[in-house]
């Protein structure tokens, strides 16, 4: 235990077991204000925010964070990259040890962090303490540091610990796993009796914390299956890349962990490698002093490795595989992929969550999982390059940076809008006015703490049909998100729409079977002039309206939200009718609106001009990585494919000069999707000996994208001359799917992406000969665009990232309505 002067004139609080909070009474939310560097504010915060590649910055609040950890696993390591993180932002850690006692080499590794205080406490860990009243005396020996060292916030590495106690300052709780969720994941059925009186504490501190974070979305959504629905903020950990030296692989299998731990289920791995012909090595713990122990026959043991070692080790090893049954993040693979190995991995949600489309998924079987190594061992450079670049997503700057903004929101403290994302700006004339009594509703969801998400209503042009109607794409994938993080929403569309009456017209009902069956949970209803709006609004927190809606319902929400409406009512932009026909844009009733949703910079200037001053928001669309991703396994790969619709004379020429000339030049196949394409236009494919292959349904496209060796952007007019920086949907979606993408002139004004790193910019129709010739002959480059173009997708545009910033959005407009 902690000796007497570690408490030396501190107060020592007893236990207020409660349901309710740990805040005292006489700890107030003032925050003491925001500096930032280069001009860049604080990220926009909402529950469920995943945060990541966003600015540095530095707040005054907090100073100094109590930081609890064990120095068992990787909580260890988690809390030293945080502490060293919150150092360079001039935040000091008092990092207090429970359990077992750091070793020397930690302990020098701590002691190398600057600002930070090693406190190893001899408090007893939450999964180990050997009843309830020790747990709850590890929770009062925190209260007690925490005063002692006069800190800020404090922030807990088990939410156990936050069960009966009562701190003096705000509270966050990470949850990197707990015995519940293991249980059920391991084991399942009910808890044992030595379990179960774990599983309460947990479930109490979780409720109590001003602020909860999960590592992965999937352990946030496993946190609510187990204990109920809760506010999670997801904020994946992170790691600083290592250099590791330059040496042969050896062809060897390596794990790393807690082996003794029966969620590894390392005894498979144990199995698997009695029938390979190479080492399989295991690093890592065997046992641990709760009796639990590993018995292995096949595997090389490492025994504990210190951490230079084990990246060392990484740097000499083609593959890495980890089958654990139940893994909240995994950091040891992100390590492994960091290093350049290729990763062979278990097929649980988490995995798949952070590592689809950059890993091998295995089952629960010897012969798959030994069948599957083999198959990476001979294939490893591919999926070691896919592994390395999707670790640059889950840096150790992005985990600090976003748990900085769950501890600044824990306090209570409004957010402030990103300069690079969502814009809000209170003082900027507002021709509508936001007191209609928005402030007033909902507390549930709008106050500040813990609380259910905000609901949705999305009017659409359609979601069933995506048939000429390229945002229902990135609408999709948008209500999926949004569904995951268990936001209720409900969607409209107009019955006579056009879009889905061409796509039945042409494709028969069947095209709406194929609809349910690839986007299973997402649904539409059809409304009419009939529609009631006071009851299709009724308990909605948030309604969003599409461009492509008649304007009469524009007109008819805009009336009912000035009129009263207690919703934040949104227009949402993603065409060029502002400068192509403005005067029919501006006819449009928008009179009782709250803001706007527009797909780029210099069309939400268009909105400005008109006086929407700060109340228009920049959100562009972003790629459905659910569904756009790169094949599981490639197979050959022929020709060129474009996948458009002709454009209405908007970029006819274009097309003949970037696309149809330079692949007949070439002699290369060109397969052509898309609607709308007249006569002329069809004798000008054939003329060019290209395939027109008709309407493609969206949710086909990637399986399309991954037979040919790469596609073209050709941009309408509008958005090459007079709106730049505003790609179509195609450019997410094929830079997603690790295409090579080769771009007519198009002005990437918002610097979205990394011309010539990301994809090839073609100038002249010379140029795109030069390009796709040397795709075609150079698989460097194609595997170089690919893995560029797809780290920079995973790192900013994801539709993840646009509900991100949807929420930010909300969050900023309710604290200018409420201010």
């Amino acid at each position: 235990m902690l000796s007497n002067n570690e408490f030396s004139g501190a107060p020592i609080y007893g236990r207020h077991i409660s349901e309710s909070g740990n805040r005292c009474a006489a700890w107030t939310p003032a925050f003491a204000g925001v500096t930032t560097m280069g001009g860049t504010p604080w990220d926009l915060v909402s529950h469920d925010f995943v945060y990541g590649s966003h600015h540095a910055l530095t707040v005054e609040f907090p100073r100094r964070v109590l930081l609890s950890a064990d120095a068992v696993g990787g909580v260890w390591r988690y809390a030293l990259e945080l502490a060293d993180g919150l150092a360079g932002q001039g935040i000091e850690t008092v990092l207090a040890v429970l359990g077992p006692a750091p070793s020397p080499a930690q302990a020098r590794e701590a002691q190398a962090v600057p600002g930070l205080q090693l406190c190893s406490t001899g408090l007893a860990l939450d999964w180990t303490a050997a009843d309830a009243e020790a747990l709850a005396a590890a929770g009062d020996g925190l209260v007690a540091l925490a005063a002692s060292r006069q800190v800020d916030i404090v922030h807990l590495h088990a939410p156990a610990l936050a069960a009966w106690t009562r701190f003096a300052m705000p509270v966050v709780v990470v949850a990197h796993s707990c015995v519940g969720t293991w249980w059920r994941a391991v084991r399942g059925g009910p808890l044992p009796a030595d379990l179960a009186w774990r599983a309460e504490p947990t479930a109490r501190g979780l409720r109590a914390a001003d602020a909860v974070i999960a590592p992965s979305r999937s352990f946030a959504a496993a946190l609510r299956a187990e204990y109920g629905e809760l506010a999670i903020d997801v904020v994946h950990n992170g790691r600083t890349p290592l250099a590791v030296p330059e040496i042969p692989r050896e062809r060897a299998v390596l794990t790393a962990g807690r082996l003794w731990d029966e969620a590894k289920n390392v005894a498979l791995l144990d199995a698997a490698a009695a029938r390979l012909d190479v080492p399989v090595y295991a690093a890592g713990p065997v046992a641990f002093e709760n009796g639990a122990q590993l018995q292995s026959r096949s595997l090389q043991l490492l025994g504990v490795v210190d951490d230079a070692a084990l990246r060392r080790r990484m740097a000499g090893t083609a593959v890495f595989a980890s089958v654990s049954r139940y893994e909240p993040f995994g950091l040891a693979v992100l390590e492994a992929a960091q290093a350049g190995m290729a990763l062979v991995l278990s097929d649980i949600p988490t995995f798949r969550e952070l590592w689809d489309g950059a890993a091998l998924f295995v089952s629960d079987d010897v012969e798959a999982l030994a069948e599957a190594l083999r198959r990476v061992l001979d294939d490893g450079e591919s999926w070691a390059r896919a592994a390395r670049v999707r670790s640059g997503c889950f840096g150790a700057a992005d985990m600090v940076r976003g748990t900085l903004a769950v501890l600044r929101k824990a306090r209570g403290a409004a957010p402030v809008p990103s300069s690079t994302g969502p814009r809000w700006n209170p003082s900027a004339p507002d021709p509508i006015p936001l007191s209609n009594g928005f402030e007033g509703h909902c507390p549930s969801w709008a106050s500040r703490g813990r609380s259910p998400s905000p609901s949705f209503l999305y009017f659409t042009h359609s979601l069933i049909s995506c048939w000429n109607h390229g945002n229902a794409h990135f609408l999709r994938g948008v209500l999926r998100e949004l569904q995951a993080r268990g936001h209720a929403l409900r969607v409209l569309e107009p019955a006579d729409g056009w879009s889905r009456a061409h796509l039945l017209a042409e494709q028969g009902a069947a095209a709406t079977d194929d609809f349910a069956a690839a986007f299973p949970g997402l649904a539409s209803q059809t409304y009419g002039e009939d529609l009631d709006i006071a009851a299709a609004v009724d308990g909605v927190d948030v309604v969003i309206v599409h461009e492509w809606n008649p304007p009469w319902l524009i007109a008819a929400l805009g009336r009912h939200r000035r009129e009263g409406g207690r919703f934040l009512l949104l227009f949402h932009d993603t065409h060029h009718r502002g400068v192509s026909d403005p005067a029919a844009l501006r006819a449009l009733d928008l009179s009782g609106y709250d803001g706007v949703l527009a797909f780029g910079e210099a069309l939400a200037a268009v909105y400005r001009s008109w006086g929407w001053g700060g109340r228009v928001f920049v959100w562009h669309e972003a790629a459905d990585i659910a569904l756009f991703h790169p094949p599981a396994q490639e197979r050959p790969r022929a020709g060129l494919v474009w996948v458009g619709n002709w454009g209405d004379d908007e970029r006819t020429a274009e097309l003949g000069t970037f696309l149809f000339e330079p692949a007949s030049a070439l002699r290369l196949p060109l397969d052509v999707y898309g609607v709308r394409y007249p006569p002329e236009a069809l004798a000008t494919l054939a003329a060019h000996g290209a395939t027109y292959r008709g309407w493609l349904a969206n949710a086909k496209v990637p399986e399309v994208f991954a037979r040919h060796l790469a596609t073209v952007h050709v941009p309408r007019r509008f958005y090459a001359s007079v709106l730049p920086g505003i790609p179509t949907i195609r450019v997410f979606e094929a830079l997603a799917c690790g295409i090579p993408l080769v771009c007519a002139p198009w002005d990437d004004a918002e610097g979205l992406f990394r011309p010539g790193r990301d994809y090839l910019v073609a100038r002249t129709g010379a140029e795109m000969r030069g390009h796709l010739n040397a795709l075609v002959h150079d698989p460097g480059l194609r595997a170089s665009l690919a893995a560029s173009g797809l780290e920079t997708i995973r790192a900013r545009h994801t539709c993840a990232h646009r509900v991100d910033e949807l929420l930010g959005v909300i969050a900023a407009m309710r604290s200018a309505v409420t201010a």
